[in-house]
C-alpha cells in the first residue's frame, strides 16, 4: 500500500466512524463495554483458540501491525494471528490513555504491554502503542479497526 492509498483509506476510516466528525460525549457505560471486549480478547489470546479469538472481530477489521502486511478482512486476520500464535506464548494487556467515541465508534488507545515467550526462551517484554476502533456489530462491541506501533 503506497501513502495515497493509505490516505484515501484514512479517510474513509474517519468518514465511516459517523456522520458527524464531532465527537459525541462518551458514555462512561459505552467505553466500559468496548474494553470488556478488549480484556476478553486478552483473555481469549492468552488462550491461544483462534476460532474463540476472532468472536471479537469484526468480519471488516483493518489492522495496520509492525512488520507486517496490512490486514484486510476476517480471513486475513485468521492468518495474521495464527502467526502471531505461532510465535509463542503472549501475555498483555492494554493500558488506556484515553478514549472517544464518534457515532456509534469507540476509539481506545495507549500501550499495549505484556511478553512473549518463545519456545526455549525466556520471557521477552514489548511495549507497543495501539489505536483501536469498535463498533456495535449484532448487537455488541467487535474491533472493527486498529492501529500498532513499537513504543519508542
Amino acid at each position: 500500500m503506497n501513502r495515497r492509498e493509505i490516505l484515501l483509506t484514512s479517510g474513509g476510516f474517519f468518514a465511516a466512524l459517523g456522520a458527524s466528525s464531532t465527537a459525541k460525549s462518551a458514555d462512561p457505560a459505552v467505553v466500559e463495554s468496548a474494553k470488556a471486549v478488549i480484556r476478553d480478547h486478552e483473555l481469549k489470546a492468552q488462550g491461544g483458540k483462534l476460532d474463540e479469538i476472532v468472536s471479537n472481530i469484526s468480519e471488516e477489521i483493518v489492522l495496520f501491525a509492525p512488520g507486517a502486511e496490512l490486514v484486510q478482512g476476517i480471513e486475513s486476520f485468521r492468518a495474521f494471528y495464527q502467526s502471531f500464535l505461532e510465535m509463542g506464548e503472549w501475555k498483555f494487556q492494554h493500558d488506556y490513555s484515553g478514549h472517544d467515541v464518534q457515532g456509534e465508534a469507540v476509539i481506545v488507545y495507549g500501550v499495549a504491554r505484556g511478553t512473549l515467550t518463545a519456545p526455549d526462551t525466556e520471557p521477552a517484554p514489548f511495549a507497543n502503542n495501539f489505536l483501536l476502533v469498535l463498533r456495535p456489530e449484532n448487537g455488541r462491541f467487535k474491533i472493527w479497526r486498529g492501529a500498532f506501533a513499537p513504543n519508542a
